[in-house]
């Protein structure tokens, strides 16, 4: 029952917080480049409860899980590793290339992906 409550939330998710972008997910072996849709945002700060930030401001990009695996079923084994760090997937947003720095999935269906700015030519 509780599973069929939140099996909608991704689908919300990526229409009501923010403005859906098209990527280019390009996976570290080469073989493929694919569409996928996403949240990006290119300074976000994770801050505590009180206020106090975290981190920097770095690139993130939030995507549907289901809409990932559709691309690349394999990678259903660990999700934490659906967008790999390891040789690096890179996300092609608006032209610029984003190594994935690490991947977190949110047991409601959805993947935090931190990015890499891509270096100044």
């Amino acid at each position: 029952m509780t599973a069929r409550m939140f099996r909608d939330l991704p689908r919300i998710f990526m229409r009501s917080f923010g403005e859906e972008v098209s990527a280019l997910w390009a996976r570290n072996d080469g073989a493929s480049v694919d569409l996928i849709d996403v949240i990006f945002n290119s300074a976000y700060v994770v801050r505590s409860a009180d206020g106090i930030e975290l981190t920097d401001p770095a690139p993130f990009a939030f995507v549907s899980v289901e809409s990932a695996l559709l691309i690349e079923p394999l990678r259903a084994v660990d999700l934490s590793l659906l967008f790999r760090n390891e040789g690096r997937d890179q996300l092609i947003i608006g032209g610029r290339a984003y190594g994935v720095e690490s991947c977190t999935e949110d047991s409601h269906g959805m993947c935090t992906i931190e990015l890499i700015e891509p270096k100044a030519a």
